[in-house]
């Protein structure tokens, strides 16, 4: 009889383990599954977004452009997805501005190393953003963009269902550690960022939303 009842308490941890799962939620493990067995890759070409307003530009030009790239340079099964976005964005007669995302969809939440590698609490199907952007104004003496300031971030605790439900992200419920005031135009390339890798996943059957 003890053998029995150990035995149904030993079926029933199992299950209890096995319905609590890895973190995170369907799409995301679906995505993560594609990757290990290489139906998404890494490569921006196939697999990455990539808007570009002009093929023309090249750096140094005093016209409106707009370069927006984003990919995944890898995972880490059943914890979280990597992502990496990049904008590059010059207002005539303005400013010059470069913006690079280190993106994380986290799984599970708990204690990870982040921005300048102290430990922060991350809650389950988040992201984390560590945030580099750097500003250059127009000068018009001098005919070129000056260097102004770089700011560097971690915006973090984006609630992933909040871009189910609302179709993207917004900055009120997240984190922010460090310069303050790129966190708007960083939520802005996530949110970008994701809609476009969104339709390249789509067609391959992997949607992020």
């Amino acid at each position: 009889m003890k053998k029995l009842v150990c035995l149904c308490l030993a079926l029933v941890c199992l299950c209890v383990f096995v319905s609590c799962g890895p973190g995170g939620d369907t799409n995301m493990h679906k995505i993560m599954q594609a990757m290990k067995d290489g139906e998404i890759g890494t490569d921006l070409e196939t697999d990455g977004y990539h808007y570009n307003s002009s093929e023309n530009f090249t750096r140094g030009d005093n016209v409106n452009f707009t370069e927006v790239m984003a990919r995944s340079p890898g995972f880490h099964y059943k914890h979280r997805v990597d992502f990496g976005a990049s904008k590059f964005a010059v207002v005539e007669n303005t400013s010059e501005t470069e913006l690079q995302l280190e993106i994380c969809w986290f799984a599970q939440g708990g204690e990870y190393s982040l921005f300048n590698n102290e430990m922060q609490t991350v809650n389950e199907n988040s992201i984390s953003l560590e945030v580099e952007y750097t500003v250059y104004e127009w000068d018009p003496a001098l005919k070129k963009f000056k260097y102004v300031d770089d700011y560097k971030a971690l915006v973090y605790n984006l609630d992933m269902n909040e871009y189910y439900e609302n179709g993207k992200f917004t900055s009120e419920s997240a984190t922010v550690l460090g310069d303050s005031e790129c966190t708007s135009v960083a939520v802005d390339l996530l949110n970008e960022a994701f809609d476009g890798l969104n339709e390249v996943y789509t067609e391959k059957g992997y949607p992020i939303k």
